[in-house]
């Protein structure tokens, strides 16, 4: 994911999450819209909307990277599962 910001007055903030088609090519769809500049120093009273944008979307990818970390499995080839243990 990573942070789109338009360039005017009054900047608008969206993160963006980026993405392969079936086709291989690749595209990027609108994740979460954070708002205005001045719509989120008025919301969550910070001084720097950019710092806030940039740090929110940090604790959303590492909370991507929690749900996709690796689980391990143990394997025994020795062991035979029964039908229906499963």
């Amino acid at each position: 994911m990573y942070l789109s910001i338009t360039k005017s007055k009054d900047p608008h903030f969206y993160i963006l999450q980026s993405f392969r088609k079936k086709g291989g090519g690749t595209s990027s769809s609108r994740y979460l819209d954070l708002g205005t500049a001045s719509e989120i120093r008025e919301k969550y009273g910070c001084a720097d909307a950019d710092a806030w944008a940039r740090q929110k979307l940090q604790e959303i990818n590492d909370s991507i990277r929690e749900e996709k970390a690796s689980v391990v499995v143990t394997y025994n080839p020795n062991k035979k599962i029964e039908a229906g243990q499963w």
